[in-house]
């Protein structure tokens, strides 16, 4: 037991060490293997990066009839391998989208309740950008964007009574999203580079499914597609405006 226990120390420590030398290369190399700062038109057209981006908070029939949010945005963080040609490039994506959480309360047969949604969803496409303002050190651009995006989202629900019945919601389903908007980008160090966008996105989530065992908030058998107290299917709807701010390393 001693010896298996200094081996699984010592493979411990041989990871930690492994990890931070992998950290090392990956801030350092950069600054070494570009001395020169880089510009749009210098080095490989690729470039790898991270964005985080904030708008207003999807509207949802998820619970209700009238649902509050935990916060008055939505945000979503992402990573985007891109291919850049300076005057255009072409920018895949892969996105999550952590939703707010909805919550609501009423009163049915069964008593007086209170209850809440956790959607969150990932996202996947691509953008094509036009950079039609380019300064004359190509260091600096200003673009236009538009995108496609796949979706697949989860959402889990959960109705509470005072009596302290309860009954679970498991949901998911697909959809798509629309992007679009103006972005500023420039070199800030070497090869790092800074971006600002805005934007507009139209995204609805609806024909959401159970998942296989789940019944709806009431405890009865759930048939799909998943549907509210009135009768309407239960969606998620993100049409609004955003502002995001990324970070992008170049090669």
């Amino acid at each position: 037991m001693f010896a298996k226990s200094i081996k699984n120390e010592k493979i411990s420590w041989v990871r930690s060490v492994s990890c931070i030398v992998v950290l090392l290369i990956l801030l350092f190399l950069p600054i070494n293997s570009f001395a020169k700062k880089h510009t749009f038109d210098s080095g490989i057209p690729l470039s790898l990066g991270f964005f985080i981006s904030a708008g207003e908070k999807p509207k949802t029939n998820l619970v209700g009839p009238t649902a509050s949010a935990n916060r008055s945005y939505s945000h979503v963080l992402g990573f985007e391998p891109t291919v850049d040609f300076g005057f255009f490039a072409i920018r895949t994506s892969i996105s999550l989208h952590p939703y707010p959480i909805y919550s609501a309360s009423g009163t049915n047969g069964v008593g007086t309740y209170s209850e809440t949604a956790d959607p969150t969803s990932v996202q996947y496409g691509a953008d094509f950008i036009f950079a039609p303002l380019i300064s004359k050190d190509n260091q600096k651009r200003m673009y236009v964007f538009g995108g496609y995006r796949l979706g697949k989202i989860q959402i889990t629900s959960k109705r509470t009574y005072t009596n302290g019945q309860s009954y679970d919601e498991k949901l998911s389903g697909s959809g798509n999203t629309i992007l679009a908007g103006l972005g500023f980008e420039f070199f800030f160090v070497q090869n790092y580079s800074l971006r600002l966008e805005s934007g507009i996105r139209q995204n609805v989530f609806s024909d959401l499914s159970y998942e296989d065992g789940s019944t709806n908030l009431s405890g009865a058998t759930a048939t799909s597609p998943a549907r509210d107290g009135n009768g309407k299917k239960k969606a998620l709807e993100d049409n609004s405006g955003y502002v995001s701010f990324g970070l992008n390393l170049h090669f």
